[in-house]
């Protein structure tokens, strides 16, 4: 039996994110099925609408350690020297994204969580083609 598909609408809890059940070294396939790399970073965001009416603050995957960190460590390790438009980061930070190693010659991708389609059996499917993300 393969592993239930997760997506956006069958996620149940107070954090319906599909980006919850991303972990990084996922591999992240676009639109036309083709591999574009591997989850490198996941940020659960600053608060989405519901978690802004609630007064919920900024929540970040379990595995990074912020106990010696401030939001700018967290943003300074999801974009390291490169950073897309102004506009475009802050709304990856405000709902929040996955940062994908696409490899050696190509820019990093940024994914926001609207433009998942899937997770399943360990791997990311979009809805967009790479030509669609956010890039460094």
């Amino acid at each position: 039996m393969s592993e239930p598909l997760a997506t956006g609408q069958n996620l149940r809890g107070p954090d319906k994110s599909i980006l919850t059940v991303i972990r990084e070294d996922m591999d992240v396939y676009d639109a036309n099925n083709d591999h574009i790399g591997e989850v490198e970073f996941v940020y659960l965001g600053g608060a989405g609408p519901e978690a802004g009416q609630r007064g919920q603050g900024a929540a970040t995957v379990e595995d990074i350690d912020l106990t010696d960190g401030t939001l700018a460590d967290v943003i300074a390790r999801a974009f390291g020297d490169d950073e897309p438009p102004d506009v475009v980061r802050k709304r990856l930070l405000y709902y929040g994204f996955i940062r994908v190693d696409t490899g050696l010659f190509h820019s990093d991708r940024y994914v926001q969580g609207d433009q998942i389609a899937a997770v399943r059996g360990g791997n990311v499917y979009l809805n967009v083609t790479r030509d669609d993300l956010a890039k460094d």
